[in-house]
């Protein structure tokens, strides 16, 4: 690795995660309205694209089972000048289909799958909205990070 390469400087950035908050633990069935959880600080002209992100247990939070009935959503937004919320990360405690988890034993993580296109620019506010499908799916306490994609 050439540490002064583009290419490289890329690839070592793109394992950093961008942004890391913690998310209270969820109730089963009980939706959590869109929160605002920070905002995009200043980084270098134009957007940055986002790769993915990540929920990881709070140490001794505990564990879930994904459910094809009953499971809990989780949607990360981007708000631009106060304009509408536009989903930069998916991700639903489902075992199949589009942005599943599956499980999650304790000291591990689940990926959330970035939108297509997902981007952020200074200035951004992000949002976290968590809904649920049939009677939903209690989740710990956990640790949401946002990666950067290569560009």
């Amino acid at each position: 690795m050439q540490a002064n390469l583009p290419s490289d400087i890329a690839n070592s950035l793109a394992g950093q995660e961008f942004k890391s908050w913690l998310l209270a633990a969820v109730v089963a069935g009980t939706d959590v309205g869109e929160f605002a959880i920070g905002s995009v600080g200043p980084f270098a002209a134009g957007g940055m694209g986002i790769g993915g992100g990540s929920l990881t247990l709070q140490a001794g939070a505990g564990t879930f089972t994904a459910n094809d009935t009953n499971f809990t959503t989780f949607t990360v937004n981007k708000r631009t000048a106060g304009g509408a919320a536009v989903p930069i990360l998916l991700g639903s405690t489902k075992l199949t289909g589009a942005n599943a988890t599956g499980s999650m034993a304790a000291w591990s993580n689940v990926k959330l799958t970035a939108a297509a296109g997902a981007s952020v620019a200074p200035g951004d506010v992000i949002t976290v909205a968590i809904t649920h499908g049939g009677t939903g799916l209690a989740v710990p306490a956990s640790i949401l990070e946002i990666f950067p994609s290569l560009n």
